[in-house]
């Protein structure tokens, strides 16, 4: 049945642990389902192989053009981030205890040619068919955008009403809300540099059975330098587990008037960093370099009397990469080679 969610998320996946999968396949550019290319060369997920999940990432297309059936299989996982399309007619089948979950900004769409017979069914039963016409459609129907997920037991363990994430002076803070919970055990604040690499944050009891709203309130007190990502990790009792959606939160901005300069010092061991302001500042700076991660390499505080640039001189040497400057609340990114 399809999960209406009005503000709501999907916080849906009835399997013990992200890294349950035995086997996957990620599709590595867009293209047909059928061919090997589409896969990153590995064989094609067609039921010869098997695959416990089935990945097709943000900003890519896959277009079914032959019907699939995978019923000889065990249970299979999709995840669409990207969109899944289908050709006029062609057909998904998959096993019990299969799973469609397409996250925000991915989806489902019906078709070429403006057919309404595409259809992904599991264990033998419709649950999504490009047309919603006729006596008794699928409880899904046309094109799909997420968060949605397709599948045959799908259930709440909790009713998330919103999760944000936003910097007040130099603190995220991060709320959240539930209406009900059922056999909610704790929640892990999860937090990422890049919304694909997560790291557990903060650890949060859960109320376990409500039928009540319930507030919840933490805080990050020590966020990364520039962008970084949020989300919610729901655990229950029995340890299944689901996420909110993911929240981004920019700790400074990164101005395109600040000139920042960056050059080898005489000492081959070292770097200078000059950091050069469009406008001259009087009073104290506080100065951070940091990779990334935010992990800092170096940090100092200055008092310029009406100066336009700073000398940050570094002792040791720097790898290859990307790194941010932070002086007060201004920051810039800075390359090294």
């Amino acid at each position: 049945m399809r999960l209406l969610y009005s503000g709501f998320l999907i916080l849906t996946l009835l399997f013990s642990s992200e890294n349950s999968f035995s086997t996957s396949v990620t599709a590595t550019q867009s293209g047909n389902w059928n061919q090997t290319d589409t896969w990153g060369g590995m064989a094609v997920p067609d039921g010869t192989p098997c695959y416990d999940s089935i990945i097709i990432p943000a900003g890519i297309a896959v277009l079914i053009t032959v019907s699939v059936n995978l019923t000889a299989c065990p249970a299979t996982k999709i995840f669409v981030s990207g969109a899944l399309n289908f050709q006029t007619g062609k057909k998904l089948d998959l096993p019990n205890g299969s799973f469609v979950m397409i996250y925000a900004g991915g989806g489902l769409q019906t078709g070429g040619g403006g057919g309404s017979s595409n259809i992904i069914s599991i264990g033998g039963t419709d649950y999504w068919s490009a047309g919603c016409g006729g006596a008794s459609p699928p409880p899904d129907c046309g094109m799909m955008t997420g968060p949605d997920i397709l599948c045959q037991a799908c259930s709440l363990p909790i009713e998330l009403l919103g999760f944000s994430a936003e910097l007040s002076e130099g603190i995220v803070n991060l709320d959240w809300s539930t209406a009900s919970e059922e056999g909610n055990d704790y929640f892990w604040i999860q937090r990422s540099v890049d919304g694909y690499n997560w790291e557990n944050l903060i650890w949060h009891d859960g109320a376990g059975n409500s039928n009540t709203l319930i507030d919840y309130h933490d805080e990050d007190r020590n966020p990364l330098l520039g962008l970084s990502y949020y989300r919610l990790k729901q655990v229950d009792m029995n340890g299944a587990h689901s996420y909110s959606e993911t929240r981004v939160v920019s700790n400074g901005q990164f101005y395109t008037d600040q000139q920042l300069l960056v050059m080898n010092s005489a000492n081959a061991s070292g770097h200078t960093i000059v950091i050069y302001f469009s406008e001259s500042i009087d009073g104290e700076v506080e100065l951070i370099f940091a990779g990334m991660s935010g992990a800092v390499i170096h940090s100092e505080k200055r008092v310029l009397d009406n100066e336009k640039w700073i000398v940050i001189t570094l002792d040791r040497p720097v790898a290859a990469g990307v790194y941010a400057v932070k002086a007060n609340h201004l920051i810039e990114k800075v390359f090294f080679q």
